[in-house]
């Protein structure tokens, strides 16, 4: 298995899972001036409960003068929080955490394990170019975390499972093998769904939609007020996967959803999913899409947005940071809703970009690997996520915990997971070598326009799809046989 992992990283491609838009924008991050993490209190109290889960009985701390070997991807959310919980989890139990961070720790990382000198821990996504996670989950070289997820958690009477929230530890980005089984544990999240302003809904009386029948009744309302219900960043039509993955999601199933991001013959051309692309197509044929929309960029529409001329426009968290000196109607304030459902009793799913971590299997020191991944979510933990890096944890109470560090508006966006929310992290599997089909602009960039200036149908935008498809399985098929 060590040979076929050489040689897989030594000519591996970047042939990665195309995520959601999140992955070309990064995180913003929020200012969180003047916050504070708790006082030195609560901080004591947590290294103290850590101490004592690592000591035992015994009096002596079993992982003392130890060396945890700790390399990460440093994207948008940065480094400060890993580096100040580093420095925690090292005085807490007396180890040593070698720590590498870089952009580019896939370069750095390559060589290292190629020549056998694999990390304890490795903070880095499923979908990351350098290809190094998707092939340690081919070669099923990362260690099952179930007996960690089923320890005590270092600072609750809860299991670590128990603590985190539904549907992050059995999706494909953490449970890659499809069997439910968690590999990588999820450690940051940043919602994508349907932004509006919060303040001109309260001073309205309107309520986010639960259904397309709510939201295009929003839209009759936004009529008499001189708005739009609608605008996207029309030139970047992949941002509209932030709504219409979990549409279809919702409408599907969870199960016909997966079928669809693994490609499977149907999976974009059935009743539920042309119920949904109908709905949306609707959206420009009724009069709800604003004007100029397909040939504004990013930012011109969701400046638009801001300025009050739409209601709902699909992006990230990341637009708060990315949008900060824009201008915008008075008294406006980022919120967040999930993609609607075609029946009032149907679950609604809303997009998640997931930060991930994870132990190969030839991690030198895995236990203390699992302890460090453990404090890695403890609530002094959470809090330093917030305040360093706007980030916020899959775990449960995360949010009200954490709710006067970090900005009204990034905790609007968040909040949308109090409810019934699920969050839907698959997407769609990695393209096989030698695939020359841009699934982005057969999906999204092509047809999208085309629908919205009526020059498309929803059956042909289902049938090209469908050819896209097959093509990818006869590529996914030639790959097997060589």
């Amino acid at each position: 298995m060590k040979k076929v992992l050489v040689r897989m990283l030594s000519v591996l491609c970047a042939g990665v899972m195309l995520f959601t838009v999140i992955a070309g924008c990064g995180t913003a991050k929020t200012d969180t001036s003047g916050t504070t993490t708790g006082d030195s209190s609560a901080a004591a109290k947590a290294a103290a409960t850590s101490a004592e889960t690592a000591t035992g009985d015994t009096g002596k701390n079993e992982f003392e003068n130890k060396t945890l070997d700790f390399y990460m991807f440093e994207g948008g959310y940065g480094k400060a929080a890993e580096e100040a919980i580093v420095a925690k989890f090292e005085e807490t139990y007396g180890v040593k955490v070698n720590m590498v961070s870089s952009p580019k720790i896939g370069e750095i990382l390559r060589p290292k394990m190629i020549s056998g000198m694999t990390p304890d821990v490795i903070m880095m996504n499923l979908n990351d170019s350098s290809g190094i996670v998707q092939a340690l989950v081919k070669e099923k070289s990362i260690l099952e975390l179930t007996p960690m997820l089923d320890e005590k958690a270092l600072d609750s009477d809860s299991t670590v499972r128990d603590t985190f929230l539904s549907g992050f530890l059995d999706c494909s980005f953490t449970a890659p093998y499809g069997d439910g089984t968690t590999y990588l544990l999820p450690l940051l999240y940043s919602p994508q769904g349907l932004i509006y302003n919060k303040d001109y809904f309260d001073k309205k009386g309107l309520k986010a939609p639960k259904t397309w029948d709510d939201f295009f009744a929003l839209g009759e309302a936004a009529k008499k007020d001189g708005r739009a219900l609608f605008t996207y960043q029309g030139i970047y039509p992949s941002y509209l996967e932030i709504m219409l993955y979990p549409a279809i999601a919702s409408a599907n199933g969870i199960d016909g959803y997966k079928k669809y991001v693994n490609y499977e013959a149907g999976s974009f051309k059935n009743d539920a999913v042309k119920q949904v692309l109908t709905n949306f197509q609707d959206i420009s044929k009724k009069g709800y899409l604003l004007k100029g929309t397909t040939a504004m960029n990013h930012t011109q529409s969701q400046t638009a947005m801001m300025q009050g001329q739409a209601l709902f426009i699909p992006c990230g968290s990341w637009m708060e940071g990315e949008m900060k000196d824009a201008p915008r109607e008075e008294g406006f304030q980022f919120a967040m809703c999930p993609a609607p459902t075609l029946t009032a009793d149907g679950k609604q799913y809303a997009s998640v970009g997931l930060e991930t971590i994870l132990i190969p299997k030839a991690a030198k020191n895995p236990e203390l690997a699992k302890e460090f991944l453990k404090f890695m979510v403890t609530q002094e933990s959470q809090k330093v996520f917030a305040e360093k890096a706007s980030g916020i944890e899959p775990v449960k109470g995360t949010l009200d915990l954490c709710k006067s560090i970090i900005s009204e508006n990034l905790y609007n966006f968040y909040a949308m997971f109090n409810g019934d929310v699920l969050p839907l992290v698959d997407s769609l599997k990695a393209l096989p070598d030698g695939c020359k089909v841009v699934t982005n602009d057969e999906i999204w960039v092509k047809p999208t326009s085309k629908v919205m200036n009526d020059q498309m149908t929803v059956d042909q935008w289902m049938e090209d799809v469908e050819k896209a498809f097959a093509q990818i399985r006869d590529d996914f098929a030639k790959a097997e046989q060589k």
